[in-house]
């Protein structure tokens, strides 16, 4: 009597879950597509300011070196 009370509740844990699994790929799927969305956006973003900001840095480090340069070069002459 014991085991056909266990095989019951097995088949109503088996119904109960079934449905519930069965939209686990679609969760997996849509989730999946959701990061990888963001990871595409976050890319995109990331190329269009990484040139901008390496232009931005390049630019302040070659006037730094300039005005040292200028700077010793003046010292120098006079």
């Amino acid at each position: 009597m014991n085991w056909l009370v266990t095989i019951m509740v097995w088949r109503i844990w088996i119904v109960a879950t079934l449905p519930w699994v069965a939209t686990l790929p679609r969760v997996v799927a849509t989730f999946a597509r959701v990061i990888s969305t963001r990871i595409i956006s976050i890319m995109r973003v990331v190329t269009i300011i990484m040139p901008i900001t390496f232009a931005i840095t390049q630019s302040i480090w070659i006037t730094i070196w300039i005005c040292i340069v200028s700077f010793v070069w003046i010292s120098i002459i006079t």
